[in-house]
C-alpha cells in the first residue's frame, strides 16, 4: 500500500511539474510591453516606452477608474485605459492591487477590450506599477510608473 501511495504521489508531482513549466493560457501572439508615466490629471499621461505591437503608441487617456478597500491596508484598483497609437487607438482593461504595509507598489493583470490597430484584436498579460519610480508633473496629484507586459494577437 505505501508503494502504491509513492506511486500515486510521484505521479501527481510529475504532472504539477509539467503544468507549472507549461507556458500559461492566453500566451500566444505577439510579445509587448509599454509603460505609462501616469499623471494623476484630467488629460492624458505619456506612454514613455513601447515594444512590439503597441510600439507606436505614445498617450493613454484614463477613461475610467476606480479604487476600493479590499482590507485595513489593501486597495484594488480598476479601470479602462484609451491607448493612442498614431491615429488609431487600443482600449485595455486592468485590475491591480496594493499592500499600503509594504510601499507604493501594485500588481494585477490587464487585457485589450476593443482595437483599432491592425494586428491587435485581444491579449493581456500583467500590470505592475510603482509609485516611487515617477516623477510628479505640475499639477498632478500624484503619479505611477505603469508596466504592462504581455501578448497580443
Amino acid at each position: 500500500m505505501n508503494r502504491s501511495l509513492i506511486t500515486v504521489a510521484g505521479v501527481l508531482l510529475a504532472s504539477l511539474s509539467a503544468a507549472l513549466a507549461a507556458p500559461p493560457a492566453g500566451a500566444a501572439g505577439a510579445r509587448t510591453t509599454f509603460v505609462i508615466d501616469t499623471q494623476f490629471v484630467p488629460g492624458p499621461s505619456a506612454i514613455v516606452s513601447a515594444t512590439g505591437p503597441l510600439s507606436s503608441c505614445t498617450s493613454a487617456l484614463d477613461l475610467e477608474g476606480d479604487g476600493v478597500e479590499t482590507g485595513p491596508r489593501t486597495v484594488l484598483f480598476s479601470g479602462v485605459k484609451l491607448l493612442q497609437c498614431g491615429s488609431e487607438t487600443v482600449t485595455v482593461s486592468y485590475e491591480a492591487s496594493i499592500n499600503l504595509a509594504t510601499g507604493r507598489r501594485t500588481s494585477g493583470t490587464w487585457q485589450v477590450v476593443d482595437s483599432t490597430l491592425a494586428g491587435v484584436e485581444s491579449g493581456g498579460g500583467q500590470v505592475k506599477g510603482d509609485a516611487a519610480r515617477c516623477t510628479i508633473q505640475a499639477g498632478s496629484d500624484g503619479c505611477i510608473l505603469d508596466t504592462f507586459r504581455g501578448s497580443v494577437s
